[in-house]
């Protein structure tokens, strides 16, 4: 296998391997045996796609967790699937971060591709984004989000 292919499989099996079970349903919470606490950022990741995406059954996630930050709490980073979620250009990849018993979307990204990539640079405090963006017509590239202090670019094409 080519050296940037076997890295690409190795980045996007990190990013499913990062938690445990990585597939979820926007429509409940699918633990696969798990207990989720209340507080636990799955639990809390999982009640923000609830609230987002309520009325789509449709919809499912890939979730990973990083501390985006650098406050030492991992946000949630879910990548959306299904119908409801994407277009000829990719998937929608929400930002979220967990608070004591609620959470806040950072930032919601539309055509985005996998891997998805928190990279070791920052930009005011918070980690780059690397995604991947393609189809619809466009040329595959990966594109750095930075974040502006408040939020990420939600349009990684523009």
């Amino acid at each position: 296998m080519p050296r940037f292919a076997m890295r690409v499989l190795v980045l996007l099996l990190s990013l499913v391997a990062c938690s445990s079970p990585p597939y979820g349903d926007a429509s409940g919470v699918r633990s696969g045996g798990d207990q989720l606490m209340p507080d636990d950022p799955a639990h809390l990741l999982a009640r923000a796609l609830q609230d987002l995406y309520r009325d789509r059954d449709d919809v499912r996630y890939l979730r990973a967790f990083a501390d985006l930050d650098g406050d030492g709490t991992d946000e949630g980073l879910a990548y959306m699937v299904g119908p409801g979620a994407c277009g000829s250009g990719g998937c929608t990849l929400l930002v979220i971060q967990p608070g004591a018993q609620d959470f806040r979307v950072i930032s919601r990204h539309t055509v985005t591709q996998l891997p998805i990539l928190a990279s070791r640079a920052r930009t005011n405090g918070w980690r780059d984004l690397i995604v991947h963006v393609g189809g619809g017509g466009a040329a595959p590239r990966a594109v750095a989000l930075r974040f502006d202090g408040t939020t990420y670019p939600s349009n990684p094409t523009r």
